[in-house]
């Protein structure tokens, strides 16, 4: 039988604002863009689920078929709906060059510890990256600061706080 180390502990980041809109706050532009156009094509999709409810009682009464049947033809129509949807999305990335598929989720990525988080924000603020007094703590102000040393350097900007960001701040 075997007993549970207690010694070991959890590093748990801390998190500065919990308002429902605060992953908003925290969006550039560009992002803001995408979230509506998420958010409008959502609704759009959404529409023909409750159209079908009204459209299977008039195909019922005008073709003369049977409950079962005009539910299957609904039920085929969204999912073909969502497939093509689902295939429209994987051509539209290949035709702007994308990869095949996107890549899979970084398993090895680790949550940086406190003292690292302080570190990051001071080297940050030494490469002249505007973070506020450095605090340890990954707020909007670290994020957009993130975003702008990576695309300084080179690297897809997603304000990620990565143990690879802190390697490259040490090198430079």
């Amino acid at each position: 039988m075997s007993v549970a180390d207690q010694t070991k502990a959890f590093e748990t980041a801390v998190i500065e604002d919990t308002s429902l809109v605060a992953f908003y706050r925290d969006m550039n532009a560009s992002e803001r863009r995408t979230f509506w156009a998420c958010a409008a094509g959502w609704a759009l999709d959404g529409m023909d689920f409750m159209i079908y409810p009204l459209v299977i009682g008039t195909i019922i009464a005008l073709w003369k078929v049977d409950p079962g049947t005009a539910g299957l033809a609904g039920t085929v129509t969204l999912l073909s709906s969502a497939i093509g949807g689902w295939l429209g999305g994987y051509l539209a990335d290949r035709m702007r060059g994308g990869p095949p598929f996107v890549q899979s989720w970084p398993r090895d990525e680790r949550v940086l510890t406190t003292d690292e988080r302080y570190e990051l924000q001071q080297l940050l603020a030494q490469h002249g990256f505007n973070i506020g007094p450095p605090d340890g703590l990954l707020g909007p102000q670290t994020r957009i600061a993130i975003r702008s040393f990576q695309a300084s350097v080179g690297q897809i900007p997603d304000g990620f706080a990565s143990s690879e960001v802190l390697d490259r701040l040490r090198q430079q």
